[in-house]
């Protein structure tokens, strides 16, 4: 999806270069690609302005279309909200 994604976004995405398959050892896909150009986000201010861009371009609907692919299964449920907001649940502090 990555490739795909990159040249409707305002933002640097990393290219996958290399890819895994789940096997007996490690049951997911994985991938891993080279470092961005650039400062490591973490620990740095937000500019809120560029990120609601970014996110803007990735959840539009002209994105989804321009894709035109359907996102993979993802067997963490990363996405689901039945399994992420238990999990929430769990780990918020009483």
């Amino acid at each position: 999806m990555l490739p795909a994604l990159a040249p409707r976004l305002p933002v640097g995405l990393p290219a996958p270069a290399f890819a895994g398959h789940p096997d007996g050892d490690f049951p997911w896909p994985f991938y891993g690609a080279r470092y961005l150009p650039g400062v490591e986000a973490t620990g740095r201010p937000v500019e809120p302005v560029a990120l609601g861009a970014a996110l803007r371009a990735l959840h539009s609907p002209e994105t989804l279309e321009a894709v035109g692919e359907e996102l993979p299964a993802d067997p963490l449920g990363r996405v689901d909200m039945s399994v992420r907001l238990p999990r929430l649940e769990e780990t918020e502090e009483p």
